[in-house]
């Protein structure tokens, strides 16, 4: 047993994994996001900072998750008296004890005064907590029967009891809801004996000890006449508290994080393979304690936006209850399975970033780490808590200009023609690009234009028979006038209108080029 009144104690820190309780954050300066990767993921702990006067101590909750508070505390009759005989072992009938539960609905906090078949004790007590999260309950109340004179209530974030209690018994309840994670701390103010509101009832005054214990073993004194704070995590450093962790959801509470807070998030949508948001890191306002993230992966355009991403994979829709003022940087790391999107005909290279921010979506810079199968996109320019989205890059590949080497030229006579594509998109394209003569495509040539940027196709033609002719690429067109005699016809020169022999060459890039021989046509 260890005293917590009037003295500094160490920190004591369980390390036992259980989803929706207290992990470490990873920090760094304040507002502002490390270029560097994620870090790896902290174990989750069922840890509680518990303070008082100043000191501080860590205390781990009992309960591994299976089973609910009330189970716990096991509220029956013995001899047809009511009290919890699920917390025999820890009853004195002049003690107070408190205790922090991890509970299959959620983290409680319990109190139960007195001890079940001491034949001594009875007494008095009140409790009120503030700080409390939404929809915080008792869940267990100790006595719940219609003639009690003890009384419970729950009133937004401030929850209050008064219990009366006679000897051989004890009274007390759980106060539900410390996993829900949308409060900093819950402040527990406590009176014993004549300090209850039941002081003017007639009954014992033994109570002379108030006790919080941890699964680890230990239990420390508790000064009742200075308030208490419980608040998960440690005593020293930041915390996050993971509240929902189910697919396609995800929220988690940070505290006294004073820098950058890292959510390793693992988050996926459905129909959305290949694409999982791993991490989300936020740099919160300078005056920000503490904060919630919550996160909602889809494929489904959350604003409901007419323009957007045209190839959208997953959308990702955040939101930060307690931010009065948008944090100003927001990092989020996306990974993509190589294997997984090429099943899906995707170039993860064209794979980038957007969020949704002024009435439309704009390209989010990312840099890229790569390995294994997979890379990482990380954002680099993100803000607030807007709508972000994963999509494919479109390119925009036209013809910018068509020209032919001579307007005029004689039957046989091979003429170049020169076709510039410009890719104003923000994506590489191999562009199949197609020459048309006669209204018949007469060449094809694969050519890898990327974005911003400019490649020239050159085809070598020549047509056998008079006449002036439209020569067509993309978008753009030309013409080309064949004058003279076009000569006797043989099997090597055919005079029919789209006899083109031709050569096709391909300037400025690496490309691959096939070139179609079709009936009417040969290769020189």
């Amino acid at each position: 047993m260890v005293a917590f009144v009037g003295v500094v104690l160490g920190c004591t820190a369980a390390t036992v994994p259980a989803a929706g309780a207290p992990a470490q954050a990873t920090t760094g300066e304040t507002g502002q996001v490390a270029d560097a990767a994620p870090p790896n993921e902290s174990a989750d702990v069922d840890t509680y900072a518990v303070s008082q006067n100043g000191n501080c101590i860590e205390v781990t909750a009992l309960g591994d998750g299976s089973e609910s508070v009330s189970e716990f505390y096991q509220y029956g009759s013995h001899s047809g008296l009511y009290s919890s005989q699920g917390t025999n072992a820890y009853q004195e009938y002049d003690e107070s004890q408190l205790f922090l539960y991890n509970g299959n609905e959620s983290g409680s906090i319990v109190f139960v005064h007195g001890e079940a078949g001491s034949e001594r004790g009875g007494g008095q007590a009140s409790v009120t907590a503030t700080g409390l999260p939404d929809d915080a309950a008792w869940a267990v109340e100790d006595d719940d029967y219609d003639t009690r004179d003890d009384n419970f209530t729950v009133d937004g974030e401030r929850a209050h009891a008064d219990w009366f209690w006679e000897d051989n018994r004890t009274d007390g309840g759980a106060l539900r809801g410390l996993e829900q994670g949308d409060y900093e701390a819950v402040t527990i103010d406590i009176g014993f004996n004549d300090e209850a509101h039941h002081a003017s009832l007639q009954a014992p005054l033994t109570i002379d000890t108030w006790r919080v214990h941890s699964a680890d073993g230990e239990s420390y004194v508790l000064d009742p006449s200075e308030p208490l704070t419980i608040r998960p995590g440690p005593c020293d450093g930041p915390s996050t508290q993971v509240t929902t962790d189910e697919p396609g959801t995800y929220a988690a509470t940070a505290r006294d994080v004073g820098g950058n807070a890292t959510f390793d998030t693992g988050l996926s949508a459905e129909n959305a393979s290949g694409v999982v948001l791993d991490d989300v890191t936020v740099a919160p306002p300078a005056n920000q304690s503490w904060f919630q993230v919550r996160l909602r992966a889809t494929t489904e355009n959350p604003v409901n936006a007419a323009s957007g991403p045209e190839q959208p994979l997953m959308f990702v829709d955040p939101t930060g209850p307690q931010f009065e003022d948008p944090p100003e940087n927001v990092q989020y790391f996306v990974s993509l399975d190589d294997a997984e999107l090429a099943e899906r005909d995707i170039r993860p290279e064209s794979v980038a970033m957007f969020q949704y921010s002024d009435g439309e979506w704009r390209r989010v810079h990312h840099l890229t780490r790569r390995g294994g199968g997979e890379r990482v996109i990380r954002s680099t320019n993100a803000t607030g808590m807007d709508p972000v989205a994963v999509a494919v890059l479109q390119p925009d590949v036209r013809t910018q200009e068509i020209t032919v080497s001579n307007e005029t030229v004689e039957p046989g006579e091979e003429f170049e023609v020169r076709a510039t594509l410009v890719n104003e998109g923000p994506a590489n394209s191999t562009y199949d690009t197609e020459l048309r003569m006669f209204d018949e495509t007469v060449a094809r040539a694969s050519v890898l234009v990327p974005p911003g940027e400019q490649r020239t196709v050159t085809f070598t033609q020549s047509v056998e028979s008079p006449g002036n002719y439209t020569v067509r690429v993309g978008d753009a067109e030309t013409e080309i006038r064949v004058e003279g005699d076009g000569g006797e016809a043989s099997e090597d020169r055919i005079t029919a209108p789209g006899s083109v022999p031709l050569r096709v060459v391909l300037v400025g890039a690496l490309v691959a080029a096939l070139v179609v021989a079709g009936v009417g046509y040969r290769t020189r």
